[in-house]
């Protein structure tokens, strides 16, 4: 069947119909990669819980590299991963987290949750939560609205918060909510990363994301399933990252529009509180 044919299905199709057919693929084209190295043969199966493309394990490690390089991730540093799947973060900051550091991780999917659970059992440092938040792309039939969630973090608990590939999933009310939610757990000087496709003259769309005008602030790349790929307008986020109290630090624009200024697909946004 031609791609043009196959892409133009993909569209028609229900989100969780399209999700599944992806993390298939995914896993297919895994399965030379997993059998040459021994390694790979305990990653999660996408069909699982589809957390993006790549190589598993190279995009958890270039994730928690970023988090020391950008955010400060330290020995005794309390993370929380916003929307973690099936933990391809967490295995990697096993590495730089000492007996004193913290994780918490929560996702959607109760699937990615209940594996990350067993993946991590025994390790006093990690813990993993399941909250069923509504979302158009992952979770359609969620009870919680996103614009209404509360992060299962205490107060000023935590010294980063990072959510990659989360925000470029969610419309812009539901991104204040869980912008001004990451703020609420951060301690003073804490760090908040997280990842988008943002909108600027002259980076509006590219090849592989032919975005197209959406809701005030925000574009998308299918109307008919918007929260599969959605991007949103530099000023509006740098005013939520504002109105929540932080202040935007860095702006790294990401491979999605070149040039990259750093080796991550999305731009990466770097606010402190």
């Amino acid at each position: 069947m031609p791609a043009a044919i196959l892409r133009k299905l993909s569209r028609l199709a229900p989100p969780e119909v399209r999700r599944v057919a992806v993390g298939l693929l995914t896993d297919v084209r895994s399965l030379p990669a997993r059998i040459v190295d021994p390694d790979r043969r305990g990653e999660p199966w996408s069909v699982i819980h589809d957390v993006g493309d790549g190589d598993y394990r190279h995009v958890g490690r270039q994730i928690a590299r970023w988090l020391v390089r950008f955010g400060g991730l330290r020995a005794e540093s309390s993370v929380l991963d916003i929307g973690c799947g099936t933990g391809r973060v967490a295995e990697h900051v096993t590495k730089v987290l000492g007996p004193q550091g913290r994780y918490l991780g929560f996702d959607v999917s109760e699937k990615a949750i209940r594996f990350c659970q067993a993946r991590f059992a025994g390790d006093p440092r990690f813990q993993f939560h399941s909250i069923d938040v509504q979302n158009g792309f992952y979770n359609r039939a969620g009870g919680i609205p996103e614009d209404q969630v509360r992060f299962p973090a205490d107060d000023a608990s935590v010294d980063i918060a990072f959510a990659t590939s989360v925000f470029t999933h969610m419309r812009l009310a539901s991104v204040e909510t869980y912008i001004r939610e990451a703020a609420r757990t951060l301690r003073p000087h804490g760090v908040l990363l997280f990842s988008a496709f943002t909108l600027e003259p002259g980076r509006e769309r590219s090849p592989a994301l032919p975005f197209q005008p959406f809701e005030p602030g925000s574009a998308v790349v299918n109307p008919r399933a918007p929260e599969q790929a959605i991007a949103h307008r530099r000023e509006v986020l740098e005013d939520l990252v504002r109105g929540a109290g932080l202040r935007t630090d860095v702006l790294l624009r990401g491979e999605w529009h070149p040039p990259a200024a750093y080796d991550g697909g999305q731009d990466l946004w770097i606010a402190v509180k």
